[in-house]
């Protein structure tokens, strides 16, 4: 079996990137590892004082797996027409 063309995997790795930050997105605006006493569902719960580093980070590695997502997508179309 022969090796996937430099083409073929930046065909898949940009979509793939790009459903991984919006599944990743959904899971960090859910947030269902947070419970409040005020609200009946984690969605309405702030972020606790000790998870905001990870929070942010979350959100800082799935911005940057849209972009390079984006950037793999953009620059297979290019390629190709």
């Amino acid at each position: 079996m022969t090796e996937p063309s430099a083409s073929r995997r930046t065909n898949i790795a940009g979509p793939l990137l790009m459903v991984t930050s919006a599944v990743a997105s959904v899971v960090l605006l859910l947030q269902p590892w947070a419970s409040c006493e005020y609200e009946d569902s984690s969605f309405g719960c702030g972020v606790p004082d000790e998870l905001m580093g990870w929070t942010f980070a979350g959100w800082a590695l799935i911005m940057a797996a849209l972009v390079g997502g984006v950037l793999l997508t953009v620059r297979a179309a290019r390629r190709r027409g």
